[in-house]
């Protein structure tokens, strides 16, 4: 909020939400040393109502889902809860959902699905080496689960600042493709290594940092049932609270 305060002072606008996020100064902490800590700051270890609250507090972090047709990938940002008090007891809650400002729109989602707790079954994965060895699709599609491997993958999960840009071209360019989307994420990772090789301010290797994600792409991939990572439904946002304080935000941000 503070830095909206101070963009709104020095008139800074933007032309887009990735633009926006790439301006955040959390992004570049993120991105320098706390890659490993966003990720599992949103694993299976909390509860659906801790995993909730915790998605509140952090709007300055992107998710991924399943939030297309077919069980295909999309991302949401900003979720935000309105009522549950004595004077409103109707608790609602929305995202904004995708990154291109001319065509996001405010959904409200269908909660229990998006926050219900993982699978009490643990899924196999890939081991993180043979992943980033891919370098065709072929490759990915040809991956095999490792027996040492596993993940209780939510229904969502947080996309690393320096991945924002390249998933949400990913994403529009492949339809939310999980294999496709899956291989060009492995690229964007390795470029982003190989980029800041010589900072000696980025403290860690995003290839090594991301395995929960790549391993989260992996089910997402794989597993298009509800005991993998499920579709998540949603509406457009009804609620004039939510609608009104998105709208003032945007008109606050934007060109």
């Amino acid at each position: 909020v503070c830095f909206l305060f101070l963009n709104m002072h020095l008139g800074i606008k933007f032309t887009s939400w990735v633009d926006y996020y790439d301006s955040l100064p959390t992004s570049s902490i993120v991105n320098k040393g706390k890659i490993e800590q966003m990720l599992d700051s949103f694993d299976h270890s909390l509860s659906s109502i801790d995993a909730k609250q915790a998605m509140t507090r952090n709007k300055d972090l992107v998710f991924l889902a399943k939030t297309g047709l077919d069980n295909t990938l999309g991302l949401f940002h900003r979720f935000d809860t309105s009522g549950g008090t004595v004077a409103d007891p109707d608790e609602s809650c929305a995202f904004i959902l995708g990154l291109n400002n001319n065509s996001a729109i405010l959904a409200t989602p269908d909660a229990n699905t998006l926050f219900r707790d993982p699978h009490t079954t643990a899924h196999k994965v890939a081991k993180r080496g043979d992943i980033m060895n891919c370098t065709t699709i072929d490759m990915v599609h040809a991956l095999k689960d490792s027996d040492t491997q596993t993940i209780r993958a939510r229904n969502f999960i947080p996309v690393s600042p320096f991945l924002i840009r390249p998933i949400s071209v990913s994403i529009d360019s492949n339809k939310g493709n999980p294999e496709a989307v899956f291989f060009d994420m492995i690229i964007a990772i390795k470029d982003f290594d190989d980029s800041n090789k010589e900072d000696t301010s980025f403290n860690e290797k995003a290839v090594v940092k991301c395995k929960l994600f790549l391993h989260w792409l992996y089910v997402a991939m794989n597993n298009e049932t509800d005991s993998g990572i499920a579709q998540l439904h949603f509406a457009p946002c009804s609620n004039d609270e939510l609608l009104v304080g998105s709208k003032q935000f945007e008109h606050a941000l934007f060109v």
